[in-house]
This record gives structure tokens, sequence and C-alpha cells, in this order.
């Protein structure tokens, strides 16, 4: 297998590099959610929570993620309606996180769980993992300065318009178009 060949511009290379990424982002977001919760400095009784927490977070949030299409949208269409999907999957992974936490209160490993965390870490998800959706979309655009891109009924198709229709290979203009 060539080297190379790993790092080929795929779906699934694609997938993975999201997975991973909001994987990363769910735990800094947790590490964060402590951090601010103890302000600043995480007391010894607590540090064990924040590896629970980061397990069970990843466990909902990213299948969740990825039901919801967030791995899967041409980023040619990205639009609002990515950013209520966002919306809605970090809603659903968290109420099962704070559910599942809720039912495991009776047992001793998260009796004292504080659960301002769930709701921080929720804030702190919601804005990283967008963050990290709209630096991906802007690195798209930028990659592609230079292409021009018609717009037509908030849909989003490259098109080169006076190669297409004139046979011209200079193009003419970029913009909306009704």
């Amino acid at each position: 297998m060539n080297f190379h060949s790993l790092f080929k511009k795929t779906t699934v290379t694609r997938n993975i590099f999201f997975i991973l990424t909001d994987a990363i982002l769910i735990a800094v977001s947790v590490w964060l959610a402590f951090l601010i919760r103890f302000d600043g400095l995480v007391p010894a009784p607590y540090l064990h929570f924040i590896f629970e927490t980061v397990g069970l977070a990843a466990i909902f949030t990213i299948p969740i993620f990825y039901s919801q299409g967030l791995y899967s949208f041409s980023w040619s269409y990205v639009s609002a309606s990515e950013l209520i999907s966002l919306f809605k999957a970090t809603s659903i992974s968290f109420l099962f996180l704070g559910a599942a936490i809720y039912i495991s209160k009776d047992f001793t490993s998260f009796a004292t769980f504080p659960r301002s965390i769930i709701f921080i870490s929720y804030i702190f998800v919601f804005v990283l993992c967008g963050a990290n959706l709209f630096a991906h979309y802007r690195v798209q655009q930028v990659a592609e300065k230079g292409k021009n891109t018609y717009y037509r009924s908030g849909r989003c198709r490259r098109a080169d318009f006076k190669k297409h229709v004139f046979g011209c290979k200079q193009p003419v203009y970029s913009g909306w178009i009704y």
C-alpha cells in the first residue's frame, strides 16, 4: 500500500478527518467546560470525570453527527440548513449524554458529577464543531478562488459561464443570477 494513497482525497478520508477532528474538539470542549466550572483548576476528585465524560460525549455525538448528515454534504451547497443540523445533532447527543449521566447517578462514579458540565460542554461542542465546519468551508472557498460560481435559487453550481455557453476560456461574471 502506497503512503500517498492513505491521504488521497476521498469521501472516506474526508469523513475520517472530520470524525477525528470532532473527537478532538469534543475532548477539548469537555476539558474547557471543567476548567470553566472549577475556575481554572479542576480538583483531584473530579479529574476522572473528564475522561468518562469525553468518552460518553464522543460515543453519543459522533454517531448522531453522522446520522444527521454532517459528514456527507456537498461543500458547494453549504447553507444554514447545516447549521440547523449541527444544532439538532448537538442537542440530541447532549440530551442522551445528560440522560446517561442522570441514569448512572446512582453509581458511585457519577454520584458527585457536576451537572453544569453538560450545558457548558454542549455550548463548546456546538461552537467548536461549527467553527470547524465553517473553517473547512472557507478553506474550500479559498482553494477554489478564481473559479467562477453562479448561484440560482439558493443553490450553487460551478460553471465557467463563457466556457460552457460561448466556448471561451475566460470567465465573464461571477455573482448572483436570478
